[in-house]
């Protein structure tokens, strides 16, 4: 919710003498990106999404792993949930992601 509010997190200096109700929901329309490098079998996808619906904030959930048991259990939650617009699945190593 403070992400919303202040388009940063309430401990940053900038905002800290501003109170939450003063501020307006600034950010409340763009979405907030969730990156989750080692996603494995996606119980902190599901985290972030319940957690995002409870707030009413608009996240999107970028998703990598280099397992390949862990994409085709990612893709399947994906699809089975109805989560393609919120989540994006990435396969492959963060270490060479973008070099090759």
């Amino acid at each position: 919710m403070d992400k919303m509010r202040f388009g940063k997190f309430l401990q940053t200096p900038a905002v800290a003498e501003q109170s939450i109700s003063e501020a307006p929901l600034a950010f409340k329309d763009e979405p907030i990106v969730v990156l989750y490098f080692g996603a494995g079998r996606g119980p902190l996808i599901r985290r972030a999404l319940k957690a995002a619906n409870k707030a009413k904030a608009n996240v999107h959930v970028v998703a990598l792993d280099k397992n390949p048991n862990a994409i085709v259990t990612l893709r399947n939650m994906i699809i089975d949930e109805k989560l393609q617009d919120r989540v994006t699945l990435i396969a492959g190593d963060m270490r060479k992601i973008g070099l090759e």
